[in-house]
């Protein structure tokens, strides 16, 4: 019986060594959710392989268990360079792709999930604002899966803290304050601390 091979557009939000001669990838997929695939590092692809943040075409092979695909086939679309070249960008974007990986497992919808990512990925490699990024994506989340978090989260904020809470949330990043990354960590905190405790989201 031939093998079951599956064409995907994805994100990598995370590789790994597996092994002496292969790569782990994870991967957000729109149409498939989450796929662990293994790239063989001796292969002839080009380069180096998959990197992390990749927006990449795959075209894929089941694995005997079924639970682990191999790249037989792939084709970069877009390489996020730019958020390695800050430290607290590649930092948070990564915290950013364990979130969403971990909470994509039972997720209804995939591809909310994946535009979030997107957009978020793209604005950790043009703008400096990775605490304010992360936050943002956190919260839309959290709202996009039909929590109550403006609700009970926001309003129940010290008033200092919900007004500034709710300008970050709503206000575009190019018209954020100076400001805005510190009080974002702190936020942050709050809202993570909210999450644990009143949802079901996992948070890393």
């Amino acid at each position: 019986m031939p093998s079951k091979t599956l064409q995907a557009g994805g994100l990598v939000v995370a590789k790994a060594l597996s092994g002496e001669n292969h790569l782990r990838l994870h991967v957000l997929s729109a149409e498939h959710g989450r796929l662990v695939c293994l790239w063989r590092r001796t292969q002839k692809m080009g380069g180096s392989g998959p990197d992390l943040f990749d927006q990449t075409d795959f075209k894929l092979e089941a694995s005997s268990g079924g639970q682990t695909w191999f790249v037989k086939e792939y084709q970069l679309q877009y390489r996020h360079t730019g958020i390695a070249k800050r430290y607290r960008s590649l930092e948070q974007a990564t915290r950013l792709g364990s979130f969403l990986w971990q909470n994509m497992l039972h997720a209804e919808f995939f591809e909310p999930m994946a535009q979030l990512a997107n957009e978020a990925f793209h604005a950790f490699e043009t703008l400096p604002l990775p605490y304010c990024i992360y936050l943002k994506s956190v919260y839309r989340f959290a709202r996009e899966e039909g929590y109550p978090v403006r609700q009970q989260w926001m309003t129940h904020l010290p008033q200092r803290e919900r007004e500034t809470a709710h300008d970050i949330i709503h206000k575009p990043l190019g018209e954020q304050s100076e400001h805005a990354e510190s009080e974002s960590q702190e936020l942050t905190v709050k809202l993570e601390r909210w999450l644990r405790s009143e949802t079901d989201i996992i948070v890393p």
